[in-house]
């Protein structure tokens, strides 16, 4: 059985995409990549929290495309794939966390365990299969697997953190909207 989706739904998936595409796009002109990174984890942190799964998994998907198509996402094209499974999997983790526990150090450990796969799955594409994809000097090869190692992780948990100390306050003073559960 299909569920409709509401228009209040649609209005905060497009909202949410706005403001993905607008940090990454912000990014481009600032250029501190760590504060990006932090902002667009939020985003699909919260996207997790407050919409479907389904419709977070999109918004996590459609995000390094639409930033590549723009001009402000990942370098190579041959990124995208795995940003965009490792963003994928990152929002199921987030939105398992959330709906599972009421804990916040509980739904926090499930963050983490998300930023943690996002981190492990880019570490693995850039240390093992980038290089059957581009050639790239020992030199490139190692920058690359410093920015998407480690960085990766903790912008991740950051982004989420802030998600989670976000969606609590606006559950609490009432502005979370219709609720739904998946």
């Amino acid at each position: 059985m299909t569920q409709r989706i509401s228009t209040a739904e649609t209005a905060r998936s497009g909202i949410l995409l706005a403001l993905l595409l607008l940090f990454q796009y912000l990014g481009f002109f600032v250029g501190n990549k760590p504060l990006v990174a932090c902002l667009v984890n939020f985003i699909l942190a919260f996207s997790a929290f407050t919409l479907r799964l389904n419709i977070a998994v999109i918004l996590a998907i459609i995000s390094p495309a639409a930033a590549f198509a723009l001009g402000i996402g990942p370098k190579f094209p041959v990124f995208i794939p795995a940003v965009m499974l490792a963003n994928a999997v990152f929002v199921f983790f987030c939105n398992l966390s959330y709906n599972k526990f009421n804990l916040f150090i509980l739904r926090i450990l499930g963050c983490s365990a998300g930023a943690l796969v996002k981190f492990l799955i880019l570490w693995f594409f850039v240390s093992s299969l980038l290089p059957y994809f581009i050639v790239l000097s020992e030199n490139e090869r190692h920058l690359l697997v410093l920015m998407y190692s480690f960085p990766q992780f903790i912008t991740a948990f950051l982004g989420a953190f802030l998600a989670l100390i976000f969606a609590g306050f606006m559950r609490r003073t009432g502005l979370k909207g219709e609720d739904r559960r998946c």
